[in-house]
Order: C-alpha cells, then structure tokens, then sequence
C-alpha cells in the first residue's frame, strides 16, 4: 500500500496522512511507516514476511531535487540498466530517477512491469503520478486547490473521505452497463486510468 499527502491541508478535513492512515485497510502483517518529506508525507505500507525495505518504494535524491516513490515492479530492469548505461546495484526506484532525469517525463513507455509511479521535484513543486499499461496496480486520487491526496488503497481513500457523503452506486453497475471507469464509490475520488499519468502542482493538476 503506498498513500501521499501533496501540499499543506485538505480544508476542512483531512491535513495530513497522520490523521487517515488509520482509517486504510491494512491486515496485521502489514507494517505502515509514515515518512515526512519536503511538502510531502508518505505512508508505506510493508508486508513483514517479503524481504522489502524503504529503498525497495522510495528514493530521495537531494541534490538533483526529486523524490520517487515506487508501488509495484519493473519487470524489464536489466535491459534498462544496459541500455542507459547504469549501476547494477540501484535500487528500482533510484532506476526510475535515473531514467526520468535521462529521458524526460516519456521514459515510462519504456517500462514493463506493473506500477503506480509518483515523481515530485519540492523546489519546483512539480509531481507526475503513473499508472502501469494494463492498469494491474491500482491508484486512485482527490484534489482541490490546496492539496493532491492519492493512494493505491482506492476503498480506504474513498472511507477517509466519507464524511458527509453518500455512497456513489455507479461503479458497481459496470458488469451490467456502461459507466465512467475513473468513477469510485466516492464521488470526490477518481481512478487514474491504465496507461495514463498525471501532472501538476500541489494547487494547479493537468491530467494527460
């Protein structure tokens, strides 16, 4: 599971991932670390009985400005290390830094795999957010002008922003009839589609 809280509050609710995580569904085995960075907190949620760490989802780069977060695999990794000429020994998400900084925001048609990429530059404030091409990791997110909250846990973000709201049927009728496939059963919530990203700024989005 992996949950980020872009920007400063969600007016009136939510003001960082601190006061919702607990609300996600998460079984026992699951360890969530909360990490506080630059304009962003992020919760991680780890099984304890796979041999990941932090650096197998996250990847900070200081002095080139970026932070990476990873939720899923990169299937392709050694030909990508090949072809870009790179160290064997990073991790995925150093992998991902890499190639975007090489080929620019495109370098995911390179990959093959099944992911949610989130890319932020602080000093720029400046995010992309990836879903892999067959969509088999799921991400979904909310904004306003303030904030950009997004998490692969769909059910959990939709419960953290409940509040007041009614239950949204539609996405449940799509075996019966068409429906808007970016519809989640909250209607403030929105499915990033397979194959699509998104880019923005904690106050200004643009979806691509």
């Amino acid at each position: 599971m992996l949950s980020v809280f872009l920007g400063q509050k969600f007016p009136g609710r939510v003001t960082s991932l601190k006061l919702c995580r607990s609300s996600f569904c998460t079984p026992p085995e699951i360890q969530v670390k909360q990490i506080e960075l630059p304009n962003l907190t992020v919760c991680v949620g780890m099984n304890s009985r796979l041999p990941y760490g932090l650096e197998d989802f996250l990847f900070y780069d200081q002095t080139e400005g970026i932070i990476v977060l990873l939720y899923g695999n990169i299937y392709n990794r050694d030909s990508l290390l090949k072809n870009y000429d790179l160290d064997e020994s990073i991790s995925q998400p150093e992998l991902i830094s890499r190639l975007f900084q090489q080929a620019g925001s495109e370098f995911v048609k390179d990959l093959n795999g099944d992911f949610v990429i989130f890319i932020y530059m602080p000093a720029k404030d400046e995010f992309y957010l990836y879903r892999d091409h067959k969509g088999v990791a799921p991400v979904a997110y909310v904004a306003d002008k303030e904030a950009f909250v997004f998490s692969t846990d769909i059910i959990g973000l939709c419960s953290v922003f409940s509040e007041g709201s009614q239950v949204n049927v539609e996405p449940l009728l799509a075996e019966f009839r068409f429906v808007d496939m970016k519809q989640t059963p909250n209607k403030e919530i929105v499915k990033l589609l397979p194959g699509h990203y998104q880019i923005g700024r904690a106050s200004c989005r643009e979806r691509v």
